[in-house]
């Protein structure tokens, strides 16, 4: 209750105050009190009526706030277990590419192996006799030489840009995998 609301009160009451530090007197004291009694009962259920309805209230908002939380964190938590199934999708795709590459390219060095091995015998085996029957002969057969020779050196510079390529590509997915690594 309020000063003005108390001295309104003790006005109707016919009691003398003139202000909120006014003294009264003991009888007054008692019978401000019984007349009051109800009123000040009724205030103070209003207040706790209020304060419990605040309380729901903030219970309430708490709640909610809860509830829109966990719903945020389980959305996230899904948005990232997507992101590492992609993420997995990806690094399985890039290493299963990595392994037909690394096939093909035994499989290649396997069959430059045999086609030089083959050539090897071949230049190689003993003539007894002139395989040569003219100057043109001799001048297919020295192109033919030549550009065996000049495949063999194009192979091995294809080969040698693969290795490289296929070694920083290998770099570039380690320092992938450290990175989400380190992120889980």
């Amino acid at each position: 209750m309020s000063s003005k609301e108390m001295l309104e009160h003790l006005a109707d009451m016919k009691i003398p105050a003139k202000s909120a530090s006014s003294t009264l007197e003991d009888a007054y004291v008692s019978i401000v009190r019984k007349k009051l009694k109800p009123i000040l009962e009724a205030r103070a259920a209003e207040i706790e009526a209020e304060k419990k309805a605040a309380a729901q209230k903030a219970a309430e908002e708490a709640r909610a706030a809860a509830e829109q939380a966990e719903k945020e964190r389980l959305e996230a938590e899904r948005r990232r277990e997507a992101e590492r199934a992609e993420e997995e999708r990806r690094r399985k795709a890039e290493e299963e590419r990595r392994r037909r590459a690394e096939e093909e390219r035994l499989a290649a060095e396997k069959k430059a192996k045999e086609e030089a091995e083959k050539n090897r015998v071949r230049d190689t085996a003993p003539k007894s006799v002139p395989s040569f029957s003219s100057l043109l002969d001799q001048i297919a057969q020295q192109e033919q030489v030549l550009k065996h020779q000049a495949e063999e050196a194009a192979q091995k510079k294809a080969e040698s840009i693969l290795r490289e390529r296929i070694g920083r590509m290998s770099a570039v997915c380690a320092q992938l995998n450290d990175m989400f690594d380190k992120d889980e």
